[in-house]
């Protein structure tokens, strides 16, 4: 019995060592309202981070604001950026 606890945590513990790193998404965004233009812009751009380094992310289903898809622009250092910009009275 005692050599089977001593097996369990062994293996319990090695398990807990051999974890896969998690990778950290980071979003920066900026969000402008101009009242007297009645003008809108958002912008985003995303950085997955881990243990190791940071890289561009771009996320696979596209970004979104206020329910519309956000253009995007590769920048020269290869980060995605994502923009959306309307003009008109706001709900």
């Amino acid at each position: 019995m005692k050599n089977l606890i001593v097996m369990l945590l062994t293996f319990v513990i090695f398990c807990g060592c051999q974890a896969e790193k998690k990778e950290t998404i980071i979003c920066n965004w900026y969000v402008r309202y101009e009242a007297d233009a009645q003008k809108l812009r958002a912008e985003a751009d995303f950085t997955a981070v881990n243990e190791e380094k940071k890289q561009p992310f771009s996320p696979s289903g596209g970004v979104a604001f206020m329910g519309s898809n956000m253009s995007s622009q590769t920048l020269p250092d290869g980060k995605p950026r994502y923009s959306y910009e309307y003009t008109g009275n706001l709900p």
